[in-house]
């Protein structure tokens, strides 16, 4: 009888990563759920340097796959996976010493797509300036829809500190585009 790995849940899962028959279309099934969105996530948080992010990415998978413990309650698959990645992607951004900008997409329909790709590029630009805390917490809330609690798990924080600390990168970033937004008032 053939296992259907896709309808298995994830403790399930990791329970066939112990096994000698199962463990390799185990693991693939998790790398398949998971991927995209721990790639994604080390991708914003190194500021879209792709051979860094692809580096960190690599490295989540093989330290995710030499850690499995018979005897580790890994709770939340995801939430797992994104605290290697974090780990990672800080001991990344503390070797090269500099902060790492945070791209926030936001999409207008009234204005053209010159336009969004203008604002794209300013966000870019004024993220740049956002420190690391509210750069992370900010990126798995709005790009990965995270809940706060979520959130505070990976990142090892009250959900109370998670939740200001995104009102302060958005507040930031406004700052930092008020003076933008005001000039594209007054040109059009």
């Amino acid at each position: 009888m053939k296992m259907n790995f896709k309808q298995m849940e994830d403790p399930e899962l990791i329970s066939l990563l112990f096994s000698t028959k199962h463990k390799d279309a185990a693991f693939a099934e998790i790398y398949e759920r998971y991927s995209r969105r721990v790639y994604a996530y080390c991708k914003k948080i190194l500021s879209y340097n792709v051979e860094e992010a692809n580096d960190v990415f690599q490295d989540v998978f093989i330290r995710f796959y030499n850690s499995i413990n018979k005897n580790h309650y890994y709770g939340n698959l995801q939430n797992f996976l994104l605290t290697i990645a974090r780990n990672l992607c800080l001991n990344q951004i503390r070797d090269k010493k500099n902060h790492v900008p945070l791209v926030e997409a936001i999409m207008v329909e009234e204005r053209s797509e010159y336009e969004r790709y203008e604002l794209k590029e300013l966000l870019d630009k004024a993220s740049n300036m956002l420190e690391i805390e509210y750069k992370e917490v900010f990126i798995l809330r709005m790009y990965d829809g995270l809940e706060y609690e979520e959130i505070a798990e990976i990142v090892g924080e009250k959900a109370a500190t998670v939740r200001s600390r995104v009102w302060r990168a958005k507040e930031r970033i406004k700052v930092i585009l008020q003076k933008y937004f005001d000039e594209y008032e007054f040109n059009k």
